[in-house]
C-alpha cells in the first residue's frame, strides 16, 4: 500500500518487471503517489516498463495502517 510514494529513477524506469514477474501497486485512499521517469534518462521513456509476460496491477484502496 503506498501512502504519499514518490519514485524516481534517474538511469531506467522507475519499476521495472521481468518475465513471468506479477506485481500490484496499490494507492491508499486519499493520498497522491506519483511514478516518474526523469527528464535526463537515457532509457525507453518510462516510469513503468512491464515486460512481454510480466503482470502489473493498479488500484486504490482503503487506507488502514
Amino acid at each position: 500500500m503506498c501512502y504519499g510514494l514518490t519514485l524516481t529513477n534517474d538511469d531506467s524506469a522507475a519499476i521495472t518487471l521481468n518475465k513471468t514477474a506479477e506485481a500490484s501497486l496499490i494507492a491508499a485512499a486519499g493520498t497522491t503517489n506519483t511514478v516518474a521517469d526523469t527528464e535526463g534518462s537515457n532509457d525507453e521513456n518510462a516510469a513503468v516498463k512491464v515486460k512481454s509476460g510480466a503482470s502489473l496491477s493498479m488500484r486504490h484502496g482503503h487506507a488502514d495502517r
